[in-house]
């Protein structure tokens, strides 16, 4: 067994079939933030996004439990600007701000979600800005 840098628990798997860079030709890993690890601009495009939530009316947080540091950022950047805050978790993860929870697994109610946000938009003579979007949102929650 051996690990790979941040990773955890062991590789159990056969790892000559795991990607290696082809910089520095160590294992891979996916593209992913771990909770120890801080966002960047050159990887994660950081400091973009935080400049885009200034600006939101509305985040939707889908199974993060706000363990990093960049997923607390960019909620209290929303809670200050007053945004919508609808939370999809199996447990709450977020208390503060305007916040409405789907309780339940991503898996299955991401799916329902948009079925039904796509099954209004797709209905005559709806249109679609910020405020209807939240609207919809909101009704959408409640038939969940």
């Amino acid at each position: 067994q051996r690990r790979v840098h941040g990773a955890s628990p062991p590789i159990h798997q056969n790892l000559s079939e795991v990607p290696r860079c082809p910089k520095c030709g160590e294992l891979a890993r996916p593209h992913i933030l771990f909770v120890d690890e801080f966002s960047s601009e050159e990887q994660y495009r950081a400091e973009t996004v935080l400049r885009r939530v200034a600006n939101v009316d509305c985040i939707i947080l889908i199974g993060n439990a706000l363990e990093s540091h960049f997923s607390t950022l960019l909620l209290s950047q929303a809670v200050n600007n007053d945004a919508l805050i609808i939370d999809i978790n199996t447990l709450p993860a977020c208390e503060s701000g305007r916040v409405r929870q789907l309780q339940g697994k991503a898996e299955t109610l991401v799916p329902q979600l948009c079925k039904i946000i796509v099954s209004t938009l797709t209905k005559p003579k709806v249109s679609l800005d910020a405020t209807n979007f939240i609207e919809l949102l909101k009704k959408s929650m409640k038939a969940l």
